[in-house]
């Protein structure tokens, strides 16, 4: 065992203890710092994958070409789709003029634009245009300078052109068209927004031109128009209260449509062939046929993209009928054919019963002395008597008789022993409502009701006004306090002595009023300050007072130009040392 310690050593392990703990202090910040520093850092572009799809998490889209030279404004548009802003930094974007059918191989042909010159980093789940807009004086040429980074103007795209981006490890995106000699050689082209995906953005037809109000301008530097690509009218993504197209490249496919069976969801509600009927022919409908399966399903289903096919039930017998069961097994209309006794049926000659034949043959249909008797004595069936009926023994009962007692009229008409039961007849009842309601007792009434017998009839209140906040319903409508519109916002006063409050009941509870009363009006109208001082409904009258407590006309403040954001610092500071001034006088 260690032996006690000298007060030097105490103190020189707790310094030990304490430098220990700030190094450890500084060990934690310092690891936060790197990750923020780390998470802060712009993603750099992965190549597109080699062989196929699908593509990378980090990755730049083309998404939206306007073809122009010349006179005309020309960009293309390039989107992140990922989580991470990307970095442009030795990505470059390279146009290859179509010739003939191929892009062309001539390098003084082949343009190369660096775009993090323009642009250091696009930010996850922006889109940025680049390309060059002339300086032509028209309001569309105006608006497009606005959204579109200036390549400079040997930047052209040709009516043919294949548009590739590159990283520093290669090919990230490309995007080719031939434009040429066809209607739609000018104007802009945007990729629909469902199909923004490297592995599908160069099939053109996947491609459309915005709607005639965007034609000129498109979307560069925002999100694009959902397209129509089949033509139905419904684009892939739709407005708010619209429905969209699930399948904007099947023009039978769209919300409404009709559907059939072929393993789609035609009518865009989200299931796949539902609530279909087979066509009439599809399969047999005589004898077992035209029974469901055991599990409830019809003999004709739809099997997707094959069609209808038949599953017939338990005891179909394909080629003749061999059993003889009662049913039409083969399906042809006709049963047991070929297989029935003297009688009809299958096997011995059958005992006679209740079943609305002549079962044993001998002439004569139910008889119902020699059958058991079905009926009971009791109440109003003793009435009763015994019937042969549908094949069964049953009681054809008296008038009055219910299954279960529903007529106050003193009789057992359910014939269980008990007379008027399960009706509530002598229990406390109340009728009417609010300060209306009344206390009473179930009795008999007439045409064998129920009803509420009230003990004081006379001594029953009549509706009266609703009352503000005494918790009763007055007026006996079912509804408590109701049209007052207490807790609702109110004011009172206008100008500076407006004041907000809620409205509340008044004292004699008949109405609500505003609880809250306005602010005591200034003596005077102080000039340009947009306030109505003296709360008279009009601001900064002509005969108002300046902050220096002279008099004299009110002119207004001066408004600030577009001279950029100094000249807005120099407004936000004059307001302040105004509102300084004021709170001193």
């Amino acid at each position: 065992m260690r032996g006690p310690t000298s007060p030097a050593e105490d103190l020189q392990a707790l310094k030990t203890k304490a430098q220990t703990r700030f190094v450890a202090r500084l060990l934690v910040l310092g690891i936060a710092l790197a990750c923020l520093g780390t998470a802060r850092q712009a993603v750099a572009v992965p190549t597109s994958p080699s062989g196929g799809c699908p593509q990378p998490p980090n990755t730049l889209i083309i998404n939206e070409f306007a073809v122009g030279s010349g006179n005309s404004p020309r960009w293309i548009e390039l989107y992140n789709p990922s989580k991470y802003a990307l970095s442009l930094k030795s990505v470059v974007a390279v146009v290859l003029p179509i010739v003939g059918s191929k892009p062309t191989t001539k390098p003084e042909d082949i343009k190369q634009y660096a775009l993090g010159e323009l642009l250091a980093e696009l930010p996850a789940g922006e889109v940025v245009a680049i390309g060059h807009v002339p300086p032509v004086a028209n309001s569309v040429t105006a608006l497009l300078k606005t959204k579109v980074l200036d390549l400079g103007a040997e930047f052209i795209l040709p009516c043919g052109a294949k548009v590739a981006i590159e990283g520093p490890n290669g090919l990230v995106d490309h995007v080719m068209w031939d434009l040429c000699g066809t209607k739609d050689y000018k104007g802009v082209w945007n990729l629909d927004p469902v199909q923004a995906d490297i592995c599908k953005n160069d099939d053109l037809k996947l491609w459309c031109q915005p709607p005639a109000e965007l034609a000129a301008l498109g979307t560069p530097g925002k999100a694009n128009v959902a397209c129509d690509l089949d033509g139905d009218k419904y684009p892939s993504v739709a407005p708010a209260g619209a429905q969209a197209d699930c399948d904007d490249l099947d023009k039978q496919i769209f919300p409404g449509a009709i559907e059939v069976c072929n393993g789609k969801d035609d009518d865009c509600n989200g299931q796949t062939d539902e609530n279909l009927v087979a066509p009439p022919g599809t399969c047999l409908v005589k004898g077992v046929c035209g029974n469901p399966l055991l599990d409830g399903k019809p003999v004709a289903h739809c099997d997707g993209q094959g069609g209808f096919s038949c599953t017939y039930p338990y005891g179909y017998e394909s080629v003749s009928e061999t059993l003889c069961d009662g049913f039409d097994n083969d399906c042809d209309g006709l049963t047991d054919e070929g297989l029935t006794n003297a009688c009809g049926g299958c096997g011995a000659v059958p005992v006679e019963a209740c079943n609305g034949q002549d079962d044993d043959c001998d002439g004569t249909t139910d008889d119902v002395g020699d059958l058991p008797q079905a009926c009971t004595a009791t109440g109003l069936c003793a009435a009763a008597k015994t019937v042969c009926a549908a094949g069964k023994l049953a009681c054809e009962m008296p008038l009055g008789h219910e299954a279960t007692e529903t007529l106050c009229d003193g009789q057992d008409n359910d014939c269980d022993g008990a007379t008027d039961e399960e009706l509530g007849k002598g229990l406390d009842c109340t009728k009417g409502t609010g300060i209306c309601a009344a206390k009473g007792t179930l009795q008999c009434g007439s045409a064998g009701k129920v009803v509420c017998e009230l003990a004081d009839p006379d001594g029953v209140r009549k509706p009266e006004a609703e009352l503000c906040g005494d918790g009763k319903d007055n007026n006996c409508d079912g509804f408590t306090d109701e049209g007052f519109a207490v807790g609702d916002q109110c004011e009172a006063g206008t100008g500076a002595c407006r004041v907000v409050g809620k409205k509340v009941c008044a004292a004699d509870k008949k109405k609500a009023v505003c609880n809250v009363s306005p602010l005591p009006a200034s003596p005077f109208e102080r000039c340009a300050n947009q306030q109505d001082d003296d709360c008279d409904g009009a601001t900064d009258e002509p005969e108002c007072e300046t902050a220096d407590g002279q008099g004299g006309p009110c002119s207004a403040a001066p408004t600030p130009t577009a001279a950029g954001p100094w000249g807005w610092l120099l407004v936000g500071a004059t307001a302040a040392l105004t509102v300084r001034r004021r709170r001193v006088l």
